[in-house]
């Protein structure tokens, strides 16, 4: 995979006053700037890296600004995750301000994939269009599952943790625990990917988390599929593994027309990996940010 072509990349260590350690953001500037050039504030699932994202070959940002940051132990962001939403919030916020501060008159457009797009969706809920103009999110999860085959008491053993970090608050798994993405997305291209940049999760604490956000996420999005009240798209394709059927079905049945909802039915969970897919999405998106 090439990295991105007529572009400058810098990677900016932010000390926000909220947080102990530095958030690390990857900042991707067009060599091309146009008046109409945008910038795009990509938010990952659980477990990517500013590393990965460093190596998506994204076409649509040859043109335009691609920012990603790093959350709470993910990659080099040493700040401890919380169970509870409000960080995670805070945290998308922060960089969010950053980028406006730092391109005070392009417009910004959030963009999601998996727990990434959860996190978009509750944002919009609580910001609303102060300080983003729109949202563009795909395949987001009903519920996180690791794929991998893990023996019985390993089995037991993490969820032993998440009962108890639950209640208490506490994160036990300090150690790196590596996801399986190649059999997320069932692409060559995610083995290669990671090759070049590992993927993880640091913490007990991440997975509660992201169960937090998903079932307010998919109220916000149904709630929100019929009306103008928010500027967002949300893309679901078929071969999604972490989908709920039942949940895609709704989608297709009650908002197949909805200008709001588009569906793929190729493309495996990690869109921006498959090649035709991809090509279907980044269309998508210029024709999201140029109504």
């Amino acid at each position: 995979m090439k990295k991105f072509p007529d572009c400058s990349i810098n990677n900016i260590n932010y000390q926000s006053k909220l947080f102990v350690c530095p958030i690390p953001i990857l900042c991707i500037e067009p060599e091309k700037k146009t008046n109409n050039s945008v910038i795009f504030i990509f938010n990952c699932g659980l477990g990517g890296t500013n590393k990965w994202n460093e190596f998506m070959c994204f076409p649509i940002f040859q043109e335009n600004y691609f920012i990603s940051y790093e959350k709470a132990s993910h990659g080099n962001n040493k700040n401890k995750p919380s169970q509870y939403r409000k960080k995670t919030l805070i945290e998308l916020q922060e960089v969010i301000l950053f980028v406006r501060n730092k391109y005070p008159n392009r417009k910004i457009y959030l963009l999601g994939e998996s727990w990434g797009s959860s996190i978009n969706f509750l944002y919009l809920k609580q910001y609303g269009h102060k300080y983003v103009d729109g949202v563009v999110n795909w395949n987001m999860p009903y519920k996180p599952k690791n794929v991998e085959k893990l023996p019985f008491f390993k089995k037991l053993s993490i969820t032993c943790k998440i009962i108890f970090t639950w209640l208490f608050n506490i994160g036990l798994n300090d150690k790196q625990s590596n996801f399986v993405h190649d059999k997320l997305s069932q692409n060559v291209f995610l083995v290669r990917a990671k090759k070049i940049a590992g993927t993880q999760s640091m913490n007990t604490k991440l997975p509660i988390c992201s169960w937090r956000f998903m079932k307010p996420s998919w109220r916000f999005l149904f709630k929100n599929l019929s009306n103008n009240t928010y500027n967002f798209l949300y893309i679901q394709t078929g071969q999604d593994i972490l989908a709920k059927k039942k949940i895609v079905d709704k989608l297709n049945t009650n908002y197949k027309s909805s200008k709001k909802y588009l569906f793929i039915p190729s493309g495996f969970h990690v869109l921006t990996f498959e090649p035709k897919e991809s090509t279907i999405l980044y269309s998508e998106i210029k024709k999201f940010i140029s109504k």
